[in-house]
């Protein structure tokens, strides 16, 4: 049983690495899956800055 558990598991990461590879890849609709839309509109050559927090949120110790 363990063994057919392994094997599984083994399929599942192999066709994930796959699809992983396949980034870039033209779609079915023949656009390419990469990128932001909202970011690709933005010229220049770093990507926005973050924004800054109006207040500093703390982990609790309790």
């Amino acid at each position: 049983m363990n063994y057919f558990r392994m094997a599984v598991l083994k399929v599942m990461v192999d066709l994930k690495t796959t699809l992983i590879g396949a980034e870039g890849a033209k779609t079915p609709a023949g656009v390419r899956g990469r990128g932001d839309p909202a970011g690709a509109k933005r010229r220049g050559g770093s990507p926005a800055r973050p924004r800054k927090a109006k207040r500093l949120e703390r982990k609790s110790t309790v």
